[in-house]
């Protein structure tokens, strides 16, 4: 990560600090001095993924597609989902 996307992430979480926190910048800019402080001595020189967030309805979709009818635990498995959760997905009671 080069420093102007670090200083641009920096930026980014203290605004969201400041936003879901309802503090004022100067408060959250401590809050973020502090996590950047602890990160650089847990994590100093790696660099980070941050994955685009998954859809809800991407993941019904997927499962959808996966269920075959006959291949619940299997599908179960490869999401981490239970039973309950597939069928609600497929819009079914459990048989």
């Amino acid at each position: 990560m080069t420093r102007v996307c670090a200083r641009e992430l920096e930026r980014t979480m203290t605004r969201s600090i400041c936003r879901s926190l309802g503090i004022g910048e100067t408060v959250a800019g401590s809050v973020m001095d502090s996590l950047i402080s602890d990160m650089r001595q847990c994590h100093g020189g790696a660099e980070f993924y941050i994955p685009v967030a998954v859809k809800k309805t991407d993941v019904v979709d997927a499962v959808r597609a996966a269920f075959t009818g006959t291949n619940a635990q299997e599908v179960c498995d490869r999401f981490g989902i239970g039973r309950t959760t597939l069928y609600r997905y497929l819009g079914k009671t459990p048989e």
